[in-house]
C-alpha cells in the first residue's frame, strides 16, 4: 500500500486572510488587533485555491475565510468568495460581526456576499469579543443570515470567569423563532427542547486549559482541523 493512500484527504481549506481585526481580544490565538495590517491578496487567496484543488480538488468541499476579520478584505472578498464559488466550493466566512450595525445593514451586507456564492456565516462572541463587539451586532446578523437561507453558526468563548452565557441566545425573543419554530422538527416546542437536541446531535469537546492564551491556540489549532463548533458554555 502507498503512503499517499494512508492519508485522510482535507475537506476543508481555510484561509487566515488578514491580521488585522478590529477587535483586539486578549486570548486570539494569532494576536490579531486593529494595527496589523499584513493580510493575503486577492491574488494569493485564488492561487491558494488553485494549488489545493489541484492536489486535493477530489475531496475539498468547503473554503473557510477566516482571520483577523476577514470582512476587511472589503471587495476582494466579494471576490474571492465568487471565485470559489465558481469552481465548486462551498464558502464560509468567520467574523466577528462587528459590521452588522443594524439589522437593515446586516441583511445588505450578507445579501450581497450570498449574491457572490456566500453559504455560511460563522459569529465569534463572548466575554473579550463584547469588549469590541456588541451583543446586538451577533443578533442582527445571524437573523439576516437565517433569512437568507444560510447556515449560521454563533461560537461563544468560554473560560472559567465568563460573565456572558450561551443561554442568552435562547432567551432572546427576536431569536425565538429560529431557534424553535422548524416544521423538520415538530418535536421542538420550547427552548429546552432546542438546546437539548443540539447537545444530543452535536460533538463537542471541552478543553481545560487555565492560561487564556494557551487555551486560544490550542482551540484555534483543534478548530482549524476539525471544525469544532461549541453550542454551549462548558460550565
Amino acid at each position: 500500500m502507498k503512503l499517499e493512500e494512508l492519508l485522510i484527504k482535507p475537506q476543508t481549506l481555510s484561509l487566515l486572510t488578514t491580521y488585522q481585526c478590529t477587535a483586539a481580544c486578549r486570548n486570539c490565538c494569532f494576536k490579531c488587533n486593529p494595527h496589523i495590517k499584513k493580510r493575503l491578496s486577492l491574488k494569493q487567496m485564488e492561487n491558494y485555491v488553485d494549488e489545493c484543488m489541484i492536489h486535493y480538488g477530489d475531496s475539498l468541499k468547503v473554503l473557510v475565510l477566516t482571520g483577523g476579520e476577514c470582512f476587511l478584505l472589503g471587495n476582494d472578498l466579494n471576490l474571492i468568495i465568487d471565485y470559489a464559488s465558481r469552481i465548486g466550493l462551498s464558502v464560509r466566512v468567520v467574523t466577528n460581526g462587528y459590521w452588522a450595525k443594524s439589522p437593515e445593514i446586516a441583511k445588505e451586507k450578507l445579501l450581497e456576499l450570498s449574491k457572490c456564492g456566500l453559504k455560511e456565516v460563522n459569529f465569534s462572541t463572548g466575554d473579550d469579543h463584547q469588549e469590541w463587539v456588541s451583543y446586538d451586532n451577533i443578533v442582527y446578523g445571524s437573523i439576516a443570515a437565517l433569512n437568507l437561507g444560510l447556515t449560521c453558526v454563533i461560537n461563544v468563548e468560554s473560560h472559567d470567569k465568563s460573565k456572558f452565557k450561551s443561554n442568552l441566545f435562547y432567551e432572546d425573543e427576536r431569536l425565538k423563532k429560529y431557534l424553535v419554530d422548524d416544521v423538520d422538527l415538530p418535536e421542538i416546542v420550547e427552548y429546552i427542547d432546542a438546546k437539548n437536541y443540539m447537545k444530543e446531535n452535536c460533538v463537542f469537546q471541552f478543553i481545560l486549559v487555565e492560561d487564556n492564551n494557551e487555551r486560544g491556540h490550542i482551540e484555534g489549532l483543534i478548530g482549524y482541523m476539525t471544525n469544532a463548533r461549541y453550542i454551549e458554555s462548558e460550565h
